[in-house]
């Protein structure tokens, strides 16, 4: 039996994937406008694949209500809108919207509620809508080339997120709430306007690496001890005096020791330490 199919023809592949029950179709004619209604009867489908349907005027209702659908792209159709009843997808764990003309997102995409990997590359969004960050299992979001100035609060709610992709925006700043993100283990926010970053970005325990390259930071928080020590740092092409930009670009061990070192005249040192980051320290220095 095939699980995928593809034609150029939507009636086509429609009756044919019908006919084999596919698990699996995709349109990729550039002409294609519409999606026939009868796609609501092809109920072995699990993945649709939009791709590049670059006259693609709207989604039909029956797609989404599909009983096992669990993967749409939409990618490069030049959507303006997503619609509403997306909401009616409720077993979609991945989905694909990246280089479209979206200048919004519905608030239904919040009831996705097994949505695991969400893709919104290339839009033109500015803001997320404020129920978005209600997902209790989203593992990966990429937000990059768009034009968001802010994030919302409620960040913080998305307990599984392990991936967060925001580069090429136009960020100022990073709600504390981000250091919420405990399952999170990569954050890249390079290309924005960043002047700070929020203390608690030290919470971000199961970090593994993080890239501010390209930002407009003139110092790292003094919190950011907190990462692991194996977090890999990427800050090319900021203005940091605090650390100086050549002892942050050697890594987070070398941010450590750094803000860790006693002051001139100081009988203590500046920020408490444990006998893991002293040695860490001495190991450091040995090995320059």
């Amino acid at each position: 039996m095939d699980h995928f199919l593809y034609s150029e023809n939507t009636k086509e592949t429609i009756n044919e994937a019908r006919r084999k029950k596919s698990k699996e179709i995709a349109f990729g004619a550039p002409q294609t406008k519409l999606i026939p209604a009868s796609i609501g009867e092809l109920h072995n489908l699990e993945t649709i694949n939009l791709h590049s349907c670059f006259s693609l005027l709207d989604i039909p209702l029956e797609l989404f209500t599909l009983p096992r659908l669990k993967r749409i792209s939409m990618s490069q159709c030049y959507l303006r809108r997503i619609p509403s009843h997306i909401e009616k997808a409720s077993k979609l764990e991945y989905l694909d919207i990246s280089c479209n003309n979206l200048k919004f997102l519905p608030n239904e995409i919040a009831k996705l509620k097994k949505l695991v990997k969400l893709i919104i590359d290339d839009n033109s969004l500015s803001k997320l809508p404020l129920s978005f960050a209600s997902s209790s299992v989203l593992e990966y979001l990429s937000i990059c080339s768009n034009q968001l100035t802010e994030l919302s609060t409620s960040i913080g709610n998305l307990s599984k997120l392990k991936i967060l992709f925001l580069q090429h925006n136009n960020l100022q700043n990073l709600p504390e709430e981000i250091g919420n993100l405990h399952a999170l283990e990569e954050l890249d926010v390079r290309n924005n306007n960043l002047s700070s970053l929020p203390i608690s970005i030290g919470k971000l325990k199961n970090l593994k690496k993080l890239n501010l390259s390209n930002n407009k930071l003139t110092e790292l928080p003094v919190e950011i001890i907190g990462l692991n020590d194996s977090v890999e740092i990427l800050i090319d092409n900021n203005l940091l005096i605090k650390p100086p930009l050549e002892i942050a670009q050697k890594g987070i061990i070398a941010i450590k020791c750094r803000f860790r070192r006693k002051a001139p005249g100081d009988s203590e040192t500046r920020y408490p330490v444990d006998s893991d980051v002293v040695s860490m320290g001495f190991r450091f220095m040995l090995s320059r």
